[in-house]
């Protein structure tokens, strides 16, 4: 089974879990999906992988609103690191959560149903 297979199944059951889109599939999962990233959606992949991706979507709007103080801009950015950090971590743990209720299974038992013509996972459905 490809990635793009696995991706589109692990997307089916949260659509039938009544799982939104934008949750399923976040824009920068999307993205490193474009970039050819095999990573899997927020509810499948692990812990670390989610704190990095997650973290990695929230660091921009922090430095957005780097703090400018008379720390100066080394302390401004590690404030900007670990809040991100943090957020990411508080999504991971959201998302986490979410696949526990839901009783996803893990990614490597994500299997695929039926033969599906070979694409990108771009389309998402």
């Amino acid at each position: 089974m490809t990635f793009e297979d696995k991706c589109r199944r692990a997307l089916a059951m949260l659509d039938g879990q009544g799982v939104s889109r934008w949750t399923a599939s976040p824009p920068l999962y999307r993205l490193l999906w474009r970039m050819g990233v095999r990573v899997p959606p927020p509810h499948f992949a692990g812990l670390a992988v989610n704190i990095a991706v997650l973290s990695a979507m929230v660091l921009p709007i922090w430095l957005a609103q780097a703090p400018i103080n008379r720390r100066g801009w080394g302390w401004g950015l590690w404030q900007c690191v670990s809040g991100a950090t943090l957020g990411g971590l508080g999504w991971a743990l959201a998302y986490r959560q979410e696949a526990e209720k839901h009783g996803l299974p893990a990614w490597r038992d994500v299997e695929h149903d039926e033969p599906r013509p070979s694409s990108s996972v771009l389309g998402l459905r």
